[in-house]
């Protein structure tokens, strides 16, 4: 996950934070599939930062 810029990452915080708080507002009318997606694409953003911060092995 080093190989993901940071402007694509900070996209992805972005996306995350409006899904998880549409999707709380909205949760009556479409469920908790957006909170869901919200959730997952936080953890996969946490993991590539963590990833470009880790030192490299080579």
């Amino acid at each position: 996950m080093r190989g993901i810029p940071a402007l694509m990452i900070l996209a992805l915080i972005v996306l995350s934070v409006l899904m998880i708080t549409v999707g709380w507002a909205n949760r009556a009318d479409v469920g908790y599939i957006p909170v869901i997606i919200g959730v997952i694409w936080g953890v996969f953003s946490l993991a590539c930062i963590a990833g470009r911060a880790a030192p490299s092995a080579s």
